[in-house]
């Protein structure tokens, strides 16, 4: 978010509905992390 952007409703429950879904789905959060990582080691490696 910006500095000069406020924080609206719609922002504010898109942000805990994404909050909560993360909470409820760890396994695929954890398995989003672990491939994204992978791939910035292969960015790197490949440089």
């Amino acid at each position: 978010m910006k500095k000069d952007e406020k924080l609206t409703p719609e922002l504010t429950a898109k942000r805990e509905y994404f909050k909560n879904w993360r909470k409820n789905n760890k396994d695929k959060v954890k398995k989003y992390n672990e491939k994204f990582w992978k791939k910035q080691v292969e960015k790197l490696n490949n440089k």
